[in-house]
């Protein structure tokens, strides 16, 4: 779907991503001292499905490591103690203008999104306004 020097997203289907490659520069070495998968991703129904599963986490005490915007999706990343991942995610497009983004100059100027605050977006969704009214169509937007 995309590809640049350093990471590359992966389909096998109408899906924009199902895998994604990272190789960038300069990271460290990785202190568990294997290669593997660098996490899970689930894709929730509706913003209010993501909401609602990021309240009742952060009520038990767990928050996202990362919270970013990737133009087509709007993720929070999570660790447990290993460092193992998942992302919880929903999709800000449909199938086919997910596809136009990732091959759009726009995208591969920034392929990674921008973070975002996940309590300020709940705020917003909590107060009625929806993911187009949000702005989660991209870094470009």
């Amino acid at each position: 779907m995309h590809r640049t020097d350093f990471l590359a997203f992966l389909t096998y289907d109408d899906e924009h991503h199902r895998i994604a490659l990272l190789s960038q520069p300069g990271l460290g070495d990785d202190a568990r001292l294997h290669a593997g998968l660098e996490h899970v991703a689930f894709t929730f129904a509706s913003l209010d499905d993501l909401v609602s599963t990021y309240e009742r986490l952060q009520s038990l005490g767990i928050t996202p490591i990362l919270p970013i915007n990737h133009g087509m999706t709007m993720s929070l990343y999570y660790a447990d103690p290993d460092g193992n991942q998942v992302e919880l995610q929903i999709d800000t497009t449909t199938p086919a203008e997910a596809v136009s983004f990732m091959q759009s100059d726009v995208f591969a100027a920034n392929p990674l999104g921008v973070v975002f605050d996940p309590d300020e977006m709940t705020a917003q969704h909590r107060a009625g306004q929806d993911v187009t009214a949000l702005s989660l169509h991209g870094p470009a937007a």
